[in-house]
């Protein structure tokens, strides 16, 4: 995992945008990703970085979700890498980032009634130290109120309204190659 890179991926908000939703929920049979050009400033970003895409949105939850993201990758010829996982142990959590506040937490006979939170944060920072840990990486994402805690300096805030274009793709580049 020393010297790997990693881009930690939301799908609303980055791949789609607001229009791009909209159309797509006008024609429910289409890829997930409603234009090429957030999923090329993508491409982009992984061209400029050797990085690895990981998949932390939501859409990883459902094998249909996983399946469609993907069938959009591979059309600019990316692949996914990993996924984060749904939950992060709370007592890993409060021992590594003890000045956050947890947004939810929860017990479940799946989860051998461990607490778990699903802060996307801590669900990307339990991804991280589940390999040994790294410190080279970005999360792209349109909303970061429960990633910002845990990665400050990593994060990219896209807008729901705009997706990835290619200013936020160059902000991603430069925290990948270390602000070279």
């Amino acid at each position: 995992m020393e010297g790997d890179k990693y881009i930690f991926l939301d799908v609303d908000g980055v791949l789609n945008d607001e229009a791009d939703l909209y159309r797509l929920s006008q024609h429910e049979e289409e890829a997930p990703t409603g234009g090429l050009s957030h999923l090329r400033e993508l491409r982009r970003i992984v061209d400029a970085t050797d990085a690895k895409v990981v998949l932390s949105s939501s859409w990883r939850i459902s094998v249909r979700g996983t399946d469609d993201v993907m069938a959009s990758l591979a059309m600019v010829g990316l692949h996914l890498d990993g996924l984060t996982p749904e939950g992060a142990p709370v007592e890993f959590i409060r021992r590594k980032y003890p000045d956050v506040v947890l947004r939810d937490t929860r017990k479940s006979p799946w989860d051998n009634f461990e607490e778990r939170t699903d802060d996307r944060g801590a669900e990307i920072a339990s991804w991280l130290h589940a390999r040994g840990g790294c410190s080279n990486y970005v999360v792209l994402d349109d909303d970061v109120h429960d990633i910002l805690p845990y990665h400050k300096g990593h994060v990219v805030q896209t807008s729901y309204a705009n997706g990835l274009d290619a200013t936020k793709a160059d902000e991603a580049i430069r925290i990948l190659n270390g602000n070279e």
